[in-house]
């Protein structure tokens, strides 16, 4: 998911870097301990949420891997808490504070990486199976072409959910625009080298689109053990709301628009860490950006995000074969994609045609105007 970008984007921080710092345990991997892994880990104020993948980290099996976590100007007690705890965990951790941004951190950590083979995660992961490291990297060293691997995507609730189920089985059919950072991204870092990390002139998706240049040179796989991530966020924000807003980022990352990633800065701020999750800001945002812009230009962004949506239209379909999946109570992993296989065989072929695009490009104006107007008469 897209979930936490906005914290390392518009949230607190600094640009500043200092060396790294690094915290073996016990003497350096030697010939006979060879380092196979590098977790590389990004991080913004996490006090909460370390000690928890420190632990679940101890209890991989049967791998040498080491830990990097890439600060990007923590003020809480992130830093303190790891200085504390690190002389504890059985792998050797690197806490490198550097440049904010979550693609830069990520680079960061990259370029510290001592081992072959990198995982991006993220700080609220986590497996229940202790080889899951073990067999993700068996599962990658069996493949002879440019692979990456992501994994299953679970979320920790407390209640069954159809839409997290819906998300979950999403997430592990590895479409196009489907594979995000929240998934866990396995390569080799000469892999990642070829690739060129990510791109730290975006401020948005860095994962989705490095996901899609990887697609473009090689392969994704799906690897064995479930990933779980914490659905906090979705349930502190609302997950209606959280996930219109994620469609419109999707949208405006896709088309090219980034002056609404500029001054979206401004109105996420004030209520982040608020609870409720207000779409009402940037729905006037938007409008107020719209009205800016020459009418040629209006015209030429509401055609690129018809055709946009219309693209996603295979989710509807997706979502009718999980509804039957949810009624039978089964997990993603049985999944049978049968209306979406229909869907794209008979009327994908026809939602592509310029007549189509134009009446979904009427569609979503229409429901745009409607749904800030229902957001202005509710707020009052």
């Amino acid at each position: 998911m897209i979930d936490s970008f906005l914290r390392h984007t518009f949230g607190g921080g600094t640009d500043t870097v200092s060396a790294p710092v690094f915290y073996p345990r016990g003497l350096l991997p030697t010939s006979s301990s060879i380092l196979e892994l590098s977790v590389i880990v990004p991080i913004l104020n996490e006090a909460g949420t370390l000690p928890s993948l420190l632990q679940m980290l101890a209890a991989q099996r049967q791998i040498a891997f080491e830990l990097i976590l890439s600060d990007g100007g923590s003020n809480d007690a992130s830093l303190t808490m790891v200085r504390k705890l690190v002389g504890e965990l059985p792998y050797p951790l690197q806490l490198l504070q550097g440049p904010r941004g979550r693609a830069r951190q990520l680079n960061f950590g990259a370029r510290a990486a001592r081992a072959p083979s990198l995982l991006f995660l993220h700080v609220d992961s986590a497996w229940d199976d202790p080889l899951a490291l073990r067999c993700a990297v068996d599962h990658l060293r069996g493949h002879t072409q440019p692979v990456a691997g992501h994994f299953p995507l679970r979320f920790d609730l407390g209640t069954p959910s159809c839409a997290y189920l819906y998300y979950s089985c999403k997430a592990q059919l590895g479409r196009p625009g489907s594979i995000h950072g929240d998934q866990g991204m396995l390569l080799s870092s000469s892999f990642f080298d070829e690739l060129g990390g990510f791109e730290e002139s975006r401020s948005v998706l860095e994962d989705t689109f490095f996901a899609e240049h990887l697609r473009e040179r090689g392969k994704w796989i799906l690897l064995d053990a479930p990933l779980t991530t914490s659905a906090r966020r979705f349930a502190e924000e609302g997950l209606l709301p959280r996930q219109l807003l994620n469609a419109l980022i999707m949208n405006f990352a896709h088309i090219g628009w980034d002056d609404f990633f500029v001054h979206a800065a401004g109105v996420y701020r004030p209520q982040h860490e608020s609870g409720q999750l207000k779409l009402s800001p940037f729905f006037e945002l938007i409008a107020s950006l719209l009205a800016q812009m020459p009418k040629a230009r209006q015209r030429q962004l509401w055609h690129e995000t018809g055709r946009y949506v219309v693209g996603q239209g295979w989710q509807l379909a997706l979502w009718w074969d999980v509804r039957r999946l949810w009624r039978r109570g089964s997990q993603p992993e049985t999944l049978e994609t049968t209306t979406l296989d229909w869907f794209e065989a008979y009327l994908t072929p026809l939602l592509v045609r310029p007549t189509m695009v134009r009446m979904t490009e009427a569609l979503v104006r229409l429901w745009f105007a409607l749904s800030r107007r229902w957001l202005r008469w509710r707020r009052g």
